[in-house]
């Protein structure tokens, strides 16, 4: 009875049962996204909003029964699941699945935008039969759409070629003294030992570098007839405004990736295709919108959000979501490789 329940369940939703418990987590993952959306139209009459607390509760709920029925996924469920619940509920907040003001949350728009034959949506009534990858919806079907995939989800719209020149190009260059934390940000792999190195690059080429504490000052930086030179970044050019911490750098990423791209150092990313999904391990940490939505229409190879390098850099996506997400990031310049 309990496997004709998730094959129903995994049927709605296009994900494939099998009794393998990876295949039942990702369909547990993908029901408690469903269900904590379902949530934010649990308000009362009157009010347009749910409390924060309210949905993730109902994410609590959702894998608390199913870790119930199905024991074998409790080996990869954590025990405790707070942190898996506050990871959907950034994954939602940042790719503007709900409005957010003073820890109340309501449901976003109805917006949707497409790639072939994929129809990416978000704002659908908790109703809608809808397919997911993940904890996104998605429809397959033949549909014109208005809006670009990268506004849809704030994403980037010029080449990192494009967007590097014009970092480049807002202000001059100027000697510089760096003091002794300084960082410089490593443009050669392996990217495995850390993005940031203490040996200073003088070999003409332009990195980043980062110094100060506790608040960081970004900086260009390059080698020049025997001088530094740098040219400062703005701190609004480093924050991401999606993130729950209003003092963040995460944006150091896109210029890193941009940097990296220029010298065509840039590892590539893997896909390996399996059955009805797409592994993707991505060799060096995506920028921040772009990895939110990544996150989004994937599900995680561990469930343990204490395991960072396989909740960010290696991923499972469905077979029809893929396509737009490779097409998103070719246009700005990634190389994909198979794996």
């Amino acid at each position: 009875m309990k496997d004709g329940l998730i094959k129903t369940i995994g049927r709605q939703l296009n994900i494939p049962y099998s009794s393998d418990a990876e295949r039942v987590c990702q369909i547990i993952y993908s029901v408690a996204g469903k269900m904590a959306l379902a949530s934010l139209w649990d308000h009362s009459e009157g009010d347009n909003d749910v409390s924060i607390q309210h949905f993730k509760r109902r994410i609590q709920k959702v894998l608390d029964a199913y870790s119930a029925v199905y024991p074998a996924v409790r080996f990869l469920l954590p025990e405790d699941k707070n942190g898996l619940i506050d990871d959907i509920y950034d994954i939602y907040l940042r790719t503007g699945y709900f409005y957010h003001s003073s820890h109340r949350i309501s449901p976003a728009a109805p917006a949707k935008s497409g790639y072939q034959n994929c129809i990416l949506i978000r704002g659908a009534v908790p109703d809608a039969p809808l397919c997911m990858s993940g904890l996104g919806y998605y429809a397959v079907r033949q549909e014109k759409t208005e809006c670009p995939v990268s506004v849809m989800f704030d994403l980037q719209k010029q080449s990192f070629e494009d967007y590097l020149s014009e970092l480049l190009g807002n202000s001059d260059w100027e000697s510089a003294s760096f003091p002794e934390d300084t960082e410089y940000l490593r443009l050669d792999p392996p990217f495995h030992r850390g993005y940031w190195q203490q040996r200073a690059i003088q070999d003409g080429r332009i990195t980043l570098v980062r110094y100060g504490s506790p608040n960081k000052l970004f900086a260009f930086c390059k080698y020049d007839n025997g001088v530094f030179l740098q040219k400062a970044i703005p701190y609004w050019r480093l924050r991401n405004d999606h993130a729950q911490d209003p003092d963040n750098y995460e944006e150091y990423r896109r210029i890193s990736t941009a940097l990296l791209m220029r010298y065509g150092t840039l590892p590539a990313v893997t896909v390996k295709r399996k059955a009805d999904l797409v592994e993707i391990i991505v060799g060096y940490r995506l920028p921040p919108t772009e990895e939110a939505f990544f996150r989004l229409y994937s599900w995680p190879s561990s469930y343990d959000i204490s395991t960072q390098s396989q909740k960010l850099f290696t991923r499972k996506m469905a077979n029809s979501v893929f396509p737009v997400f490779k097409n998103h990031l070719e246009s700005l310049g990634y190389r994909f490789v198979e794996g």
